[in-house]
């Protein structure tokens, strides 16, 4: 669970780290491996995607192209 909180805060180096060892205690696990793989090609949940909702410091600047 903690794997994918921390993916869907757009945190995937933590992400890794609670993912690997959850196959590491449970091996096989499932959602850890999807997960895992999701992380390893870049993917991002949509909410991520969209300046309105990705988790953004107040105080960040505006970058060119955000949506």
């Amino acid at each position: 669970m903690s794997g994918w909180f921390e993916y869907a805060r757009g945190r995937g180096s933590r992400a890794s780290v609670y993912l690997d060892a959850a196959e590491r205690e449970v091996p096989g696990y499932r959602l850890a491996r999807l997960l895992q793989e999701l992380l390893h090609r870049g993917g991002l949940p949509a909410w991520g995607r969209c300046r309105a909702t990705a988790r953004t410091p107040p105080s960040a600047p505006a970058r060119d192209g955000a949506v």
